[in-house]
């Protein structure tokens, strides 16, 4: 049964418009919008299921570009001064990009006010693309891969 005392249900949106001046004036407005419901598994161990959705409406161009994102995850607290999180990803976009991440991260307590993090994700990217050939009717597929690996450090000071 769905304990709501152990659960957490969150939303979020955001919108802005940008416009930048060069030769021609550029206009874009970007929407933002996600939910997340994540669930205390013991006093340790949590996980969570997100969606996002990012659309981007390049009015000058008269393009729209948008991003589905699915991401699971999983954060254990090894201590009151050590996390350690995880999660795993996938995407589809308007262009067709298939995308799969895979994240990890640590976060430390170093003093009272001062805490260290890290973060690595693992990224591949995945596209269709049909070349015609050289007779009619011919045509070749193949499926282009894009790999990326990212990184973070940081230290922070809170209250």
């Amino acid at each position: 049964m769905f304990d709501l005392e152990k659960s957490d249900i969150s939303f979020d949106y955001s919108f802005k418009n940008s416009m930048y001046d060069f030769v021609v004036t550029i206009e874009n407005t970007t929407h933002n919008a996600g939910a997340e419901l994540s669930f205390d598994i013991s006093d340790s161990l949590s996980w969570d299921m997100a969606y996002n959705y990012d659309r981007t409406d390049y009015k000058t161009f008269g393009y729209i570009y948008d991003k589905h994102t699915v991401r699971g995850g999983l954060l254990y607290i090894m201590s009151k001064d050590c996390f350690i999180l995880g999660g795993i990803s996938g995407s589809m976009d308007s262009s067709e990009v298939a995308g799969v991440m895979a994240d990890a991260g640590i976060t430390l307590k170093m003093y009272d006010h001062v805490k260290a993090s890290a973060i690595y994700m693992f990224t591949a990217e995945f596209l269709e693309r049909t070349v015609s050939g050289g007779g009619p009717g011919s045509s070749t597929t193949s499926i282009e891969t894009d790999l990326s690996h990212t990184g973070s450090v940081s230290i922070s000071l809170y209250l």
